[in-house]
């Protein structure tokens, strides 16, 4: 009896790093078949997800996620709307986890992910006054232009502070979110010169296992408003694919070569982190 007990007590807290990770509501190709949320799993432990249900504007249980579905530490869980790898924005993105006919609304609008009736995550974008309160958490994120989807960066339970305007991004592997500074005087610009300004970061993969594993980095374009900074323009002082022995880390620094027709702000992309064996 104790041993169940804690196990019981364990159920929440193993639900509760479940959140929305990302959401493309409004895609450019059609409003039918190409909508998407994703989740993730923040935590140490893996959850079945089995039954829970996506909630929208449109319907209580706009989906419901199928038996069987265990989602480990890190991993992603992609819900798409029935038809999603013909009709996806980009066809390079992977096929999702499970389709179902699902309603996103393109403006005042929201989803919410519940479990057995108990909401665990929530995200609502546009005016608070056009949204159903149980679709959003603290105050709604900002609209994103179609095609654009709403990239979770921090969770504080505050939709306006977690989650920002990004390049929608379905490809494989392990999603970490990425910002970049560009910060422009009117001084340092000069129409006949190229500016080179080169926000840089240093990611760390370490690999805890016993075995060697083998890492590949995809990234993606930067966005800011209307402004795009190709993938192309960013840096890496070693190779994209690499491999990591047991108990060893490794370090790779990251720099954006910002080009001379960019738009000052904080810019947004993700990074997939492809992980498999030796």
């Amino acid at each position: 009896m104790k041993y169940l007990m804690l196990f019981l007590l364990l159920i929440p807290l193993a639900s509760a790093s479940i959140v929305i990770n990302q959401v493309l509501y409004d895609p450019i190709a059609t409003e039918s078949g190409g909508e998407a949320v994703e989740l993730k799993n923040t935590g140490s432990l893996a959850v079945d997800i089995s039954g829970w249900v996506i909630a929208t504007e449109s319907s209580d249980a706009d989906a419901t996620i199928p038996n069987g579905a265990i989602l480990q530490p890190g991993s992603t869980y992609l819900i798409a709307d029935e038809g999603w790898d013909a009709n996806k924005d980009d066809k390079s993105w992977r096929s999702a986890d499970y389709e179902e006919k699902i309603t996103l609304g393109n403006s005042d609008s929201g989803v919410a992910l519940l479990a057995n009736g108990t909401l665990i995550d929530a995200v609502g974008w546009g005016d608070v006054e056009g949204i159903e309160g149980s679709l959003y958490d603290g105050s709604p994120a900002v609209l994103v232009a179609s095609g654009r989807s709403l990239l979770r960066i921090l969770d504080t339970n505050d939709n306006s502070k977690d989650f920002t305007g990004s390049i929608a991004d379905f490809q494989p592997g392990i999603p970490v979110p990425v910002t970049a500074d560009v910060v422009i005087t009117a001084p340092v610009i000069e129409i006949s010169k190229s500016l080179n300004l080169a926000p840089e970061g240093v990611l760390s993969i370490r690999n805890n296992g016993a075995s060697d594993v083998i890492i590949k980095l995809l990234f993606n374009d930067f966005a800011c408003k209307n402004f795009t900074i190709s993938k192309s323009a960013i840096s890496l002082d070693g190779p994209s694919e690499f491999t990591i022995q047991p108990n060893s880390e490794h370090k790779s620094k990251v720099g954006l070569r910002i080009p001379a027709n960019a738009v000052p702000g904080k810019y947004t992309s993700t990074l997939r982190v492809i992980i498999s064996g030796s």
